[in-house]
């Protein structure tokens, strides 16, 4: 297993070295305290705007985007916060993870960054870097965003500008769209069993493949 980070389509997970344990804050308490019409002011606070958001409830599961001090999700789907099971709004640098449990919501700031690590010393490690492929072959514009879509299925909504070469077609010729979700997965020793255990994970960025397999960003759409 290497240790550069994933940049292109078929590589393997990678092992880094992560602050997390640092870095990371519990905002349980603090949530608590919130009331329905306080979230949103609560995760303008603490995450850089715009931030691609993950949206997941009974009613709705797809991405979205925080920007203004609002989040937004397509359709003018308006967020019943009494339904939230996950919220994660993200970016590079840091996921807002906010949660319902059995006593409420939850919530966890992670703001870390990685480094890498020799291939010689990869137990040094503590974070596995991995990219999963999203749902979706062609996309179109829709809500000042893209729309993935596969003729068999569901659909998947994100904030990011459309470009003409996602509308369809082979991918290998140019054509259509491969899209990933780039996550870190936090790894701690577990000194009762002498096991490795995953402690947390977060989102990190959306990744858009061009037609040599190669993973890059785009800028994440404003509202508007």
């Amino acid at each position: 297993m290497g240790n550069k980070a994933v940049n292109k389509i078929g590589e393997l997970p990678s092992i880094a070295k992560s602050d997390y344990e640092d870095t990371v804050t519990d905002l349980t308490e603090k949530i608590k305290e919130l009331d329905e019409m306080q979230i949103e002011s609560f995760i303008a606070g603490l995450i850089t705007e715009p931030s691609i958001a993950y949206w997941e409830s009974p009613d709705k599961v797809d991405f979205g985007l925080f920007s203004d001090g609002r989040l937004y999700l397509c359709d003018g789907y308006c967020p019943r916060w009494s339904l939230l099971e996950h919220l994660r709004v993200f970016n590079e640098a840091e996921e807002l993870h906010i949660w319902r449990y059995s006593r409420g919501l939850a919530a966890r700031l992670a703001s870390d960054t990685i480094s890498e690590i020799d291939e010689d010393n990869l137990e040094s490690g503590n974070c596995l870097v991995q990219t999963s492929k999203l749902w979706g072959s062609s996309a179109r514009p829709y809500d000042n965003g893209i729309m993935l879509f596969e003729d068999r299925g569901m659909k998947i909504w994100l904030p990011i500008p459309f470009e003409d070469h996602f509308a369809g077609g082979d991918t290998e010729d140019g054509g259509g769209i491969n899209a990933f979700i780039q996550e870190r997965h936090y790894l701690k020793d577990n000194e009762r069993t002498g096991q490795v255990n995953f402690v947390d994970r977060r989102f990190v960025k959306v990744l858009i493949a061009d037609k040599d397999g190669k993973l890059g960003e785009r800028e994440v759409i404003k509202h508007g």
